[in-house]
């Protein structure tokens, strides 16, 4: 982002930049919005660390801080902005009234990134403020914690008038959560670390991919084989095995998977060993969240193996002796 700001604008603030003309490059201001807001909060250069199933609830932002102008007179929300765990179930949403007179106001979710029923449950409530009363009231936002990865999401808790339906005026009647997820879906490798010999005359060369680390959720990854170089031990496709490609599906807590790679069988001249080269590599794994080991390409070398070597040799000295 500070690439494109500088290069579009000369400047790598957001503050600086017009912001209906930044819009106008992105092809909507959605981004920009959320930006600043992080910035505000402290949540760009800053991302909470959760354990899964940790039960983790925050307030980043309190409306104390706006000026008198930008504040409802009658109800607000005392935070603006809370980030939670899925692991924690819930969040506590406090609303007050300002006047400590009797009075009624309505309490609604609305979607964003997270929607409900997918990842919260929706709240629409009228909550009722008594005169000598408590000043403030709770409500319960239910958190769906799922086992799937996903990106940090927001939705938004805001004030409404009960008899018209519309929002309440005001940057204090309308508050943002953020869902941290605590999925770890894992890191993808090959499970043998080194070169693959595999037997030229066994018609199927089965490679495993294992899932390290953590197993959260469904994942893949995309496979396919490929020539390793140009030289004389480089084996070709069509000629010393089929090339093969696919998508690995991982399930919810499935650890490994196989690949497997066709061997086509042939005979080299004057009888000498196989000995040729391919690799298997893993790529584009999804969720962006999984990740695939460096080493994302496996060797796997085409041999004679010994005990077919030996009986070749036996029968061709039985040949010879013959003739």
């Amino acid at each position: 982002m500070r690439e494109f700001l500088l290069r579009e604008f000369g400047t790598t603030k957001v503050s600086c930049v017009d912001k209906e003309l930044l819009r106008e490059k992105l092809e909507g201001g959605k981004l920009i919005e959320r930006i600043g807001y992080r910035r505000q909060v402290g949540l760009v250069a800053h991302r909470e660390v959760i354990k899964k199933g940790q039960v983790f609830r925050k307030e980043l932002l309190h409306s104390d801080k706006l000026e008198s102008a930008q504040r409802n007179q009658s109800y607000c929300f005392p935070c603006l902005h809370y980030s939670v765990s899925e692991g924690a179930g819930y969040l506590q949403v406090r609303v007050s009234c300002k006047t400590g007179r009797s009075g009624s106001v309505g309490i609604r979710t609305v979607d964003a990134e997270a929607t409900a029923p997918k990842d919260y449950q929706a709240v629409d409530e009228v909550l009722e403020f008594k005169e000598g009363k408590a000043n403030y009231k709770d409500v319960k936002v239910l958190i769906v914690d799922d086992e799937n990865w996903e990106p940090d999401e927001d939705f938004f808790v805001e004030l409404y008038d009960v008899d018209t339906l519309k929002r309440l005026n005001g940057d204090d009647t309308r508050t943002r959560v953020t869902i941290i997820d605590d999925d770890r879906p894992g890191v993808l490798a090959f499970e043998q670390q080194g070169r693959v010999r595999h037997p030229g005359n066994q018609p199927e060369c089965r490679i495993r991919v294992v899932r390290l680390h953590a197993n959260d959720g469904v994942i893949s990854v995309k496979y396919r084989t490929v020539q390793v170089d140009n030289s004389a031990r480089t084996a070709t496709p069509g000629v010393d095995y089929e090339e093969t490609s696919g998508t690995l599906e991982f399930d919810h807590r499935e650890s490994e998977k196989e690949i497997v790679v066709p061997i086509l069988a042939r005979e080299n001249e004057n009888g000498e060993p196989r000995d040729e080269i391919f690799g298997v590599q893993l790529f584009e794994a999804q969720p962006v969240a999984v990740k695939v080991s460096k080493k994302d390409i496996c060797m796997v070398e085409i041999v004679t193996d010994a005990e077919t070597k030996k009986q070749a040799e036996a029968l061709q000295q039985l040949l010879l002796k013959i003739n």
